[in-house]
């Protein structure tokens, strides 16, 4: 997760409010079992999102692995301020760390397939 606090200087025309950029890890879970017994996984993406005019950010729990339940994000209207729709972004912590957050535009910047050696040195695809 990147943050940055943006640019408000007078010479721009529009000032550039604050910005988060985070990559999230996905996989399709399916109905399939290994030989472990382990649910499989399959269709591993790296997606880069890039969140755009931060509001009202609230953060707990980082740590060494940061693992997500759920990514929450519901539109709103909104009726003061200089956006007229914003998003509510939660992002549901399964482990590690926990957020929540407004914003008004919501970018993808990347998704590229994934591939890491696991412990046991199989690949995951």
């Amino acid at each position: 997760m990147h943050l940055s606090r943006g640019d408000a200087l007078t010479e721009r025309r529009h000032p550039r409010f604050p910005i988060l950029t985070t990559k999230i890890h996905l996989w399709e879970l399916t109905n399939e079992v290994d030989a472990r017994g382990y649910f499989v996984l399959k269709h591993h993406t790296l997606a880069t999102l890039r969140f755009h005019d931060v509001l009202e950010l609230e953060m707990e729990g980082f740590n060494q692995q940061n693992a997500l339940s759920c990514l929450l994000i519901t539109p709103q209207e909104h009726t003061s301020g200089p956006w007229n729709r914003t998003y509510s972004v939660t992002f549901q912590a399964a482990f590690g760390m926990a957020a929540q957050f407004r914003c008004s535009r919501i970018e993808v910047v990347d998704a590229t397939p994934w591939e890491e050696e696991s412990l046991t040195g199989s690949r995951v695809s």
